[in-house]
């Protein structure tokens, strides 16, 4: 399958670009993904090349600042723990780069093949956490001051960490989780005949942009 996208994609970066006067201009790279009998591939092209990535890539006018947040959010992440990088990680560039804004889309693809559909205006992470990614940087960089600040007491720093740290984000985490679980509670009704563990895990996929599997 990738020798397929190679061939089709150097005939149509030769068609659509090098035959064009202003070539340098009209530059572009992809991201592709694929599911084999490996498991899910992702793949990145530069002009006619198709090269395998072992890790992440980010490519568009926000890539330098996204490679950055992304590689301090590694080693190794689950699906899910990848997303909530992701969405934190468009927030940043979307606030920080010129050009880059309007409706987040994530397409997700899991070893198994199947696929998933989520956007910035999905209730759940990837909205929760582009909403509220520049009051998590803000709060950071508070921190940060404060601590750096040698004549302030100890008990003042560990007050504000208490009251102006981890309890806005437990209260924020708690709502978060609250809407969940009422959403689940809503979709266990809608859906008698289904066992809890099964409402768990068909709710987890719907909220997730995944069809459910069949039960």
């Amino acid at each position: 399958m990738a020798s397929d996208i190679e061939v089709i994609l150097d005939a149509e970066y030769r068609r659509n670009v090098l035959t064009h006067p202003n070539y340098a201009s009209l530059d572009y790279s992809l991201l592709v993904g694929l599911w084999t009998e490996r498991g899910s591939q992702l793949y990145c092209t530069t002009a006619t090349a198709l090269r395998e990535i072992k890790d992440f890539e980010c490519i568009g006018i926000g890539g330098e600042l996204a490679q950055f947040i992304v590689r301090q959010g590694l080693p190794s992440l689950s699906l899910r723990e990848a997303v909530a990088l992701a969405a934190y990680t468009l927030a940043g560039v979307k606030e920080g780069i010129t050009g880059c804004g309007g409706m987040s889309v994530y397409l997700l693809l899991r070893n198994d093949g199947s696929t998933g559909v989520l956007t910035s205006q999905h209730e759940g992470a990837t909205k929760n956490l582009e909403k509220n990614a520049r009051l998590f940087d803000f709060t950071v960089r508070r921190l940060l001051v404060w601590m750096a600040d040698m004549q302030a007491e100890d008990i003042h720093l560990e007050q504000n960490v208490s009251e102006l740290v981890m309890k806005p984000l437990i209260e924020k985490r708690n709502e978060w989780r609250q809407t969940y679980k009422l959403k689940q509670r809503q979709f266990a009704e809608l859906n008698p005949h289904l066992t809890p563990s099964q409402v768990e895990e068909m709710f987890g996929d719907i909220s997730f942009g995944f069809s459910p599997k069949s039960s």
